[in-house]
């Protein structure tokens, strides 16, 4: 379990073909099963990540999944982070995660959130979510937030994410003007 916790990529694949019927069911194991389900890109991962999450209540387990529930794609695993983000415990992971999962789906949730979010770390992640999945349509929120908040990482957050929102629609204009090739 530790060199699958490592990155070791055969002992994740050995740990995802076991099955739980026949092996430990100490929470640790069970997390790093999901995790390298997930991380195989198995069938199975969802649903591991699922049942992992019912059974540890670890906010170091818990942030494992979340992380790995990430880049699954569907509504289920979008719910899945949305529902759990009220934890204080584990709600900067499952910020992080919504940061990585960058679903324009949880833009309005986002930014609700970031209205009344009490901690520094997750305002600054939410303030990066919010200008990867919102862009344009968000410009004016972040930009309220990033002068209102009082802390330096949060302000230094909306300014780094208005820069990358200007980046990327700076980019789609160049790309709507055209090719860049003269008409013949």
């Amino acid at each position: 379990m530790v060199l699958a916790g490592m990155g070791d990529k055969q002992a994740q694949r050995r740990i995802a073909e076991m099955d739980l019927a026949t092996a430990p069911t100490h929470p640790e194991f069970v997390v790093q099963r999901a995790v390298a389900l997930a991380g195989a890109h198995d069938q199975q991962a969802l649903l591991a990540l699922v049942e992992a999450l019912a059974r540890t209540t670890d906010p170091d387990f818990r942030c494992r999944l979340f992380v790995a529930v990430a880049p699954l794609s569907g509504d289920e695993p979008r719910q899945i982070l949305l529902s759990a983000y009220d934890d204080v415990k584990t709600r900067r992971c499952v910020a992080v995660a919504l940061e990585r999962r960058a679903d324009p789906k949880t833009a309005s949730f986002v930014a609700e959130k970031l209205e009344n979010e009490p901690y520094t770390h997750v305002r600054a992640v939410l303030i990066r979510v919010l200008a990867k999945v919102g862009g344009e349509h968000y410009r004016d929120h972040i930009q309220r937030i990033g002068t209102s908040d009082s802390d330096p990482l949060v302000s230094e957050a909306a300014r780094s994410a208005l820069h990358d929102v200007n980046i990327a629609n700076t980019s789609v204009t160049t790309r709507r003007r055209g090719s860049g090739r003269p008409h013949l």
